[in-house]
C-alpha cells in the first residue's frame, strides 16, 4: 500500500487498543483530540500494532499498561514511549499485584511520562517507585468522559433504545470471574503467573492462592443467586456479559438449561447498562461504570474475609451480601419499589482518591500532558510501504486457533473458535470507526473533517 502523499511535520501519536469493549472508544475519543491539536495518529489493534510500530520512526507510542515484557516489541532508538494503565483501579485492592506483575523500573526507566486515574494510584507508584515520581501525572481517564455522559443522557441513549426493543426487560450481569470460570484457569493462572515472577516470594504465593479462592467461592454464590433469579423470575430475562479474558462456551453450557438467561459479549458495556433494568456484579469496575451513570447496580458481596471483598465497586450502589437480600432487592426494582437510588454526588465522593477529573474531559488532560514530552517533535511520515515483523511476546500471542495444542507444558482442548482473544479483540473497520466518531462528536464539540487512511487491518492513520 503506497502511503505518505502530505509529508509534512507533524507529532505524530500511536495508540494502540488491546480489549475492545473496554477502551476502543476512549482511545478513539484522544485520538480525535490529538487530531484536533495538529497532531497525526495511528489508532489499532494492539497486536496488529505491534508488527509495524517500529516504523513509525519519531512517534509517540501511548501504551494502555506498562507490563515488563512490552520492551521486546519496540526499538527505542525509533519510538518514544508514554503510557497508563487500564487496569489502574486494581491498586485499591490488589496493591502488590499491580506494582508487581504490572510496573517495573526497567520500563519505568524507558517511559517519557505515566498517566495515572487518580491520587491513589500514583501515590502507590510514587512509594514503590521513587526515583520516577517526577514521571508520574494524575489526568483522570477518559473513559469515565463516557460514564459521565451517560449520567447526562448525552450518550448511547439510542443504542441502549435497541437493545430494549431486542431483549425487552432484561437484568445485565457482568462478569469478574476470568481467573476460575475458565475450564483450564488453574493451570494455565499459575503457569502465566510464575513465568512473570508471581510466585517466587512467599507474599505472592499466598496473595494468588487468597485471589484464586476468593474468585471461586464468589462465582460459586454468583452462580448460585442467578438460577435462583431465573426461577423466581421466569418473565425477566437474565443477560449474561462474560469478561474479556472469560471462555464465552463455558459460560453457555453452565446456563444452556434457563430458557430466560442469554450470554451475550457484543460492543461496549455502557449501552448494556443504560439498557438494563439494573446491572448484577460480583468484584467488577463494571458497578462503577454504572454508579457514574447513576443506574441501578447491586454489588454481590457474599464473600468477606479477603482484601479482594473490598473492591470500589463492591461499595457502591446496593450492597446485597445474602442471597436473600439480593432476591429482594432485585424484586423491588422489577415492580418499581425501590428507594435506594445512586446518588451521582455521593459517588463522586466515594471515588474521589481514586479517579480524578471525573465528567471534566480527562481526554484534554491526557493530550496535553503528553504534549508537553520535550523529546516528542514533529516529524516526517515517509514511508512507503508497512511491512509486518512477527514481534509478538510469546506471553501475548494469540492462541492457536486448532483444537488441542500445548500450552506451558500442558495439552489442553477446546470446542468451537478460539475463545480468549476473540473477546478482547476481534477487528476494527473503517465504516466501524467513522461511526463512532460521528457519535462521539455530537456529545462532545470535537470535530473532524479530516481523513481516515487504512494502512493494515485494524491500523488506522486519522489526521
Amino acid at each position: 500500500m503506497e502511503m505518505g502523499a502530505d509529508n509534512s511535520e507533524k507529532r505524530l501519536l500511536i495508540i494502540p487498543v488491546e480489549v475492545k469493549a473496554r477502551e476502543y472508544r476512549a482511545r478513539l475519543l484522544i485520538a480525535l483530540y490529538a487530531v484536533s491539536l495538529g497532531c497525526r495518529v495511528v489508532l489499532g489493534g494492539q497486536k496488529p500494532l505491534w508488527q509495524v510500530v517500529n516504523q513509525f520512526e519519531g512517534g509517540l507510542y501511548y501504551d494502555k499498561s506498562m507490563a515488563v515484557f512490552y520492551k521486546e516489541v519496540f526499538d527505542f532508538d525509533k519510538i518514544l514511549y508514554a503510557a497508563c494503565d487500564e487496569e489502574g483501579l486494581a491498586t485499591q485492592v490488589r496493591t502488590w499485584m499491580y506494582l508487581n506483575f504490572r510496573h517495573s523500573n526497567e520500563m519505568f526507566e524507558i517511559a517519557k511520562c505515566f498517566l495515572c486515574w487518580g491520587e491513589c494510584e500514583k501515590g502507590h507508584l510514587a512509594n514503590s517507585y521513587n526515583e520516577y515520581q517526577d514521571k508520574l501525572e494524575v489526568v483522570g481517564n477518559p473513559r469515565v468522559d463516557f460514564w459521565t455522559a451517560n449520567h447526562n443522557g448525552l450518550f448511547d441513549r439510542d443504542i441502549a433504545e435497541g437493545y430494549r426493543q431486542k431483549h425487552g426487560k432484561f437484568i445485565l450481569v457482568s462478569s469478574n470471574f476470568p481467573s476460575v470460570r475458565h475450564p483450564h484457569a488453574k493451570v494455565l493462572g499459575r503457569k502465566q503467573f510464575r513465568r512473570k515472577g508471581m510466585y517466587d516470594s512467599e507474599e505472592g504465593r499466598k496473595i494468588l492462592a487468597g485471589r484464586h479462592e476468593f474468585f471461586k467461592k464468589s462465582l460459586a454464590k454468583m452462580d448460585n443467586l442467578l438460577k435462583r433469579l431465573s426461577r423466581e423470575f421466569p418473565g425477566t430475562k437474565i443477560i449474561i456479559r462474560p469478561h474479556p479474558g472469560d471462555w464465552l462456551e463455558t459460560w453457555q453450557e453452565v446456563y444452556k438449561d434457563r430458557d430466560n438467561v442469554e450470554v451475550i459479549f457484543e460492543g461496549d458495556i455502557c449501552p448494556w447498562i443504560v439498557a438494563s433494568e439494573v446491572l448484577i456484579h460480583s468484584s467488577c469496575t463494571s458497578g462503577i461504570e454504572a454508579a457514574l451513570m447513576g443506574q441501578k447496580v447491586m454489588a454481590y458481596r457474599s464473600v468477606d474475609g479477603y482484601d479482594f471483598s473490598d473492591f470500589l465497586s463492591n461499595r457502591l450502589g446496593f450492597v446485597a451480601r445474602t442471597e436473600d437480600e439480593a432476591v429482594n432487592y432485585i424484586a423491588s426494582v422489577l415492580d418499581g419499589t425501590d428507594t435506594n437510588s445512586c446518588f451521582f454526588d455521593k459517588t463522586c465522593e466515594e471515588l474521589a482518591p481514586y479517579i480524578s477529573y471525573i465528567g471534566d474531559r480527562a481526554y484534554e488532560k491526557v493530550v496535553n500532558r503528553l504534549l508537553a514530552i520535550d523529546e516528542w517533535q514533529p516529524c516526517g511520515f515517509t514511508f512507503s510501504k508497512l511491512e509486518k515483523v512477527e514481534n509478538i511476546p510469546k506471553g501475548c500471542r494469540a492462541w492457536p486457533a486448532y483444537q488441542k495444542f500445548k500450552y506451558f507444558g500442558y495439552w489442553l482442548k477446546w470446542k468451537g473458535n478460539p475463545p480468549k482473544s476473540n473477546l478482547k479483540f476481534d477487528q476494527i473497520t473503517e465504516h466501524e470507526m467513522k461511526d463512532t466518531i460521528d457519535e462521539i462528536c455530537r456529545f462532545t464539540d470535537l470535530k473532524f473533517s479530516g481523513k481516515i487512511e487504512k494502512l493494515e487491518d485494524s491500523v488506522f492513520l486519522l489526521e
